[in-house]
């Protein structure tokens, strides 16, 4: 403890700087930990929800701009929404009819629910769900689930990413 005060006291006024940055640090860490729980949780469920579809015998509709969307795509969507999104958090989506609102919002998912929806109706195993929580315009965490059961139990063991 001496050792410390002693620092305490070398440090002056930075001192009470430096304990915020701790805290600030701190704070971080959680926000961090509680994202990528949440994304773990999303992409669990996200799993569970392809799960339900065939890569390569599926029908495509085409946004503009010529874009493929399936029926995988928006049940996805659907779902990330629901696990993910809190009041006071932003939701973009490549799915969904952006909300210019999450431009004021501290926190924004971002989200493609099928990614490699090209690769998905062609049933070739290049395809995977993209989460993202971003904070005041810096990537805090991201996650991604893929076709390949595997992948999803490294991305969980490594706190969401590969």
């Amino acid at each position: 403890m001496a050792k410390t005060n002693s620092l305490l006291r070398v440090a002056g006024d930075r001192s009470a700087n430096a304990l915020g940055v701790i805290q600030r640090n701190l704070m971080t860490d959680k926000f961090q930990a509680e994202a990528v729980r949440r994304i773990q949780g999303g992409l669990e469920a996200a799993r569970v929800v392809l799960s339900r579809f065939t890569p390569g015998a599926i029908e495509a509709e085409y946004k503009a701009g010529h874009d493929p969307v399936t029926e995988a795509d928006r049940a996805v969507d659907v779902l990330l929404r629901q696990e993910l999104l809190r009041d006071g958090e932003g939701w973009l989506s490549e799915e969904s009819v952006d909300d210019l609102s999450r431009l004021e919002k501290e926190r924004v998912w971002v989200v493609d629910p099928l990614d490699g929806t090209r690769e998905f109706i062609a049933g070739i195993a290049e395809f995977c769900v993209s989460v993202a929580m971003v904070r005041t315009a810096a990537l805090s965490s991201e996650g991604s689930v893929t076709g390949h059961e595997r992948d999803l139990h490294r991305i969980l063991e490594n706190g969401g990413n590969l």
